[in-house]
């Protein structure tokens, strides 16, 4: 039996990074199912509630056997503190085949590793490579400019991106 994963990511421009450029070129990623903890634009991923329904939502309605939550780093200093800090306050022990995945330092550094070492890199980072001028719509400026720049993105130049890929290609060629 095949299993089913799906991804919750903080917003709508993430889930777009995924939609639109990670799902093209990464096979393993062509199944899955992404949604955002966004609603309305309103980031939902630190309400318990909210993040519950969506998980729930992934088992009962998309069939989803193994489920992974991307998390921001952002200002925070260690990547294995903030797993387990969002782990327990999102009360996420009770759910099985779920994996936290947090993106050093935010999901946008994935694109900057295209060009170098990434892991403490932001989207301002961003928003100066591709002379972004407005904090408007940033991130569909940014995601924009990036898959215009037609880039490929090298997991080797961040870690979280590396460690997500490596997860997501051994499910893939257990099956």
């Amino acid at each position: 039996m095949s299993r089913k994963i799906g991804i919750i990511v903080e917003g709508a421009t993430d889930k777009d990074f995924f939609d639109k450029y990670l799902k093209k070129k990464y096979p393993a990623l062509k199944g899955i199912k992404v949604i955002s903890s966004a609603t309305n634009r309103m980031q939902k991923i630190r309400n318990k509630s909210k993040l519950h329904s969506r998980i729930k939502d992934l088992q009962d309605k998309n069939d989803c056997t193994e489920i992974y939550i991307l998390i921001d780093l952002d200002d925070k200093q260690c990547v294995v503190t903030e797993k387990k800090e969002f782990e327990i306050e999102m009360n996420l022990s009770i759910i099985q085949n779920l994996t936290t995945v947090v993106a050093s330092t935010e999901l946008e550094s994935w694109m900057q590793s295209a060009w170098e070492k990434s892991n403490k890199k932001t989207k301002e980072d961003l928003k100066r490579r591709f002379n972004i001028k407005s904090d408007r719509n940033l991130e569909e400026n940014i995601l924009k400019n990036f898959l215009k720049s037609r880039e490929n993105i090298k997991p080797e130049n961040n870690q979280s991106l590396y460690y997500f890929l490596r997860k997501i290609r051994a499910i893939s060629e257990e099956e």
